[in-house]
């Protein structure tokens, strides 16, 4: 790949991760729902995932997750002013792990633009196995094919011993880290929801603990006053906004660009439900923007809480 297009999709990855910690690039999937995601299972389990579950308490409980089963989220994703690609959070049920009842979410992006589609084709799929009680991470692995090969990651957290245990693997071979946890975390996928829960619950000031494969960052993060904002589907609403500094922003993305040259993001979400409805941040070379542009079984947007979109 040319420096050109290395740089064009570091970006595309940094952007991305940062709208949602999803670490992953411009994105080609075409994978259909029902097959098994890409090989996955580095972190088995001995049940299926079920419908049923502790977690249905009213959305927005405080210390619970905020998400019901069957809840998908639908974003479009912009950079440099077109139209990259889509992202897709999807909760699919749920699971027991660590002998705690688990909501698993799904997570998809694809490009939407014939270009970066040509030229760059990456596959993606991952999970995160969030505690439907305190809504922290007990596992995440992902898997994403690229022209440069595959790439596989699993987290473990191992609350025990007070360690996150990340492996990759990928042509070169594998490799593990351990991290030391200060408690409760979150992954790369975990951490919207675990925001999603206390924005709900009607939280101004958030501590967010994010454990990434050589780092434990610690955030502080105050959520700022009620404002307006033009959604393409959905009109005008109301919103909340979060400013994430450079710390955040380079914490979640993986972007060293970002905390260097002190890149900020605007994160603004759903008073009532605390779903995530816009996301500006940096990228290597520009900003992207991460808008919803639809959902499915989801709290209406701009409601009181209890009513979903079909409801």
């Amino acid at each position: 790949m040319s420096a050109a297009g290395g740089l064009l999709r570091r970006s595309a990855w940094a952007a991305l991760s940062g709208a949602l910690a999803l670490a992953a690039a411009s994105l080609r999937f075409d994978a259909g729902r029902g097959e098994e995601p890409l090989g996955f299972g580095r972190l088995p389990s001995d049940e299926a995932i079920r419908p049923e579950g502790p977690g249905r308490r009213a959305s927005g409980a405080k210390g619970r997750l905020a998400v019901r089963p069957g809840e998908e989220l639908r974003y479009d994703v912009r950079w440099l002013g077109v139209t990259a690609g889509a992202l897709d959070l999807r909760a699919e049920g749920y699971q027991t792990r660590g002998g705690s009842t688990c909501m698993v979410v799904e997570m998809t992006m694809h490009s939407t633009n014939p270009l970066l589609e040509a030229h760059f084709p990456v596959r993606e799929r991952s999970r995160s196995w969030i505690d439907a009680d305190g809504v922290f991470s007990r596992g995440y692995e992902s898997r994403r094919s690229h022209s440069g090969g595959e790439v596989v990651e699993v987290q473990r957290f191992d609350y025990g011993r007070g360690k996150a245990v990340h492996t990759k693997e990928e042509s070169g071979g594998a490799s593990t880290r351990e991290v030391d946890l200060p408690g409760p975390a979150q992954d790369v996928v975990s951490w919207h929801y675990y925001l999603r829960s206390r924005i709900a619950s009607g939280e101004r000031e958030i501590e967010l603990v994010l454990a990434k494969r050589s780092a434990v960052p610690v955030v502080r993060l105050t959520v700022g006053a009620h404002e307006e904002i033009d959604l393409a589907s959905a009109s005008r609403v109301r919103a909340v906004r979060l400013d994430a500094g450079p710390e955040l922003v380079a914490a979640i993305s993986g972007s060293r660009e970002a905390q260097k040259d002190g890149g900020s993001g605007m994160f603004w979400f759903d008073p009532a439900s605390g779903i995530l409805l816009r996301a500006d941040v940096p990228a290597s070379v520009g900003r992207m923007q991460l808008e919803l542009a639809g959902t499915t079984g989801a709290p209406a947007i701009g409601v009181k809480p209890g009513a979903t979109d079909g409801e």
